[in-house]
């Protein structure tokens, strides 16, 4: 594939973007440049490897499920400035 001039244009369009002479010459030799570097790649041998996900060894850490008294309110209530029964009491907002 090449980069045109055309295509730049058309990708212009399509990006709703406008670009200048010079920045347009320079998108246009970094794409020529990443097309061969991106043939460089396909062209690699790569018969017999086995794909790469992640660098590193990546796994899930999951706690085991348990269940617990999660009836905490009375610690959460302590951090409000006013409650009523077992609520945060606020300000009226509606009239």
């Amino acid at each position: 594939m090449r980069i045109t001039d055309e295509l730049i244009l058309d990708l212009e369009e399509q990006s709703k973007i406008r670009l200048s002479d010079s920045r347009r010459a320079e998108f246009k030799s970094g794409m020529e440049e990443f097309l061969v570097r991106a043939d460089e790649m396909a062209s690699l041998a790569t018969d017999g490897v086995e794909p790469l996900y992640h660098l590193f060894p990546v796994t899930n850490v999951f706690r085991d499920d348990a269940v617990t008294n999660s009836d905490r309110s009375e610690k959460l209530l302590t951090n409000a400035p006013e409650s009523k029964d077992r609520y945060f009491k606020v300000p009226q907002t509606l009239e």
